[in-house]
């Protein structure tokens, strides 16, 4: 649970923002999965993004994190098909990843 922001917290957030509140959930498991449920059965209403996260793999080159950036967008398209409680989130993946590679400071 390291890194998430608490749901209390968002709720604090959605009050004062409204409809203008947008949650973005990076995911690399079915633990990310849970939590992003969790918001929207707390936000409702809040648009979401879903981000299929790419490991930190060393030495794979830019050709190895291309491919396990479309793995992992298959896995999180699967995976937000078995949950209906997030098919109205937006699916995307990490594009600077599919540029650049794993290449730090981009």
């Amino acid at each position: 649970m390291s890194g998430k922001m608490s749901v209390p917290l968002l709720q604090k957030y959605a009050v004062r923002l409204r409809e203008r509140l947008v949650v973005k959930v990076v995911a690399f498991d079915e633990a990310d999965l849970e939590f992003a449920e969790r918001i929207r059965r707390v936000l409702p209403a809040a648009r979401m993004y879903l981000s299929a996260g790419t490991p930190q793999a060393a030495g794979a080159g830019i050709t190895g994190a291309r491919l396990d950036v479309c793995s992992s967008f298959e896995w999180l398209c699967g995976a937000v098909l078995a949950r209906p409680a997030l098919h109205s989130a937006i699916l995307g993946l990490q594009m600077h990843v599919l540029s650049w590679g794993r290449e730090l400071g981009r």
